[in-house]
């Protein structure tokens, strides 16, 4: 929501007060542009610093890409609360967290592709249950 307004503040500034930058030389328009983008170039000298410290950190901040953690023991009486909402996740992650991807030779692909991580770092133990439900999710979600 704040990017959108963002936007739309730059959008507006742009469209009104748009003339007086016509007699900006092209190297400080430059110099604006490079200045605004200070942030990204600080997030990109962090992906080596997560690559090697914490990759799921990683993962977060890479778009189509959803992480689903649990970090206790699943077995029958909380596979299927568990599975369901992972179902949930993989049904919301499809709908706004969705990466577009393109084919070979550019050329777009059926629809927008989604990744589910599921962290189990945490899961001691899964009970023959909880096993035959993630099974059933896995095929689910390989249907989608």
């Amino acid at each position: 929501m704040s990017a959108l307004v963002s936007a739309l503040l730059m959008l507006v500034i742009l469209l009104k007060i748009g003339a007086l930058f016509e007699q900006l030389p092209k190297a400080v328009l430059a110099v604006i542009i490079l200045v605004n983008l200070q942030g990204i170039f600080a997030q990109v000298k962090d992906v080596p610093v997560l690559w090697s410290s914490d990759r799921i950190d990683l993962a977060r901040q890479i778009p189509g890409v959803t992480i689903f953690s649990f970090s206790n023991p699943i077995y029958y009486a909380n596979s299927d609360p568990y599975f369901s909402s992972v179902r949930e996740v993989i049904q919301r992650g499809l709908e706004e967290n969705a990466c577009p991807t393109e084919g070979p030779a550019g050329q777009q692909t059926e629809g927008p592709q989604h990744c589910v991580i599921l962290e189990f770092s945490g899961v001691s133990f899964m009970d023959s249950v909880a096993v035959n439900k993630l099974r059933t999710v896995e095929v689910a979600a390989s249907e989608v």
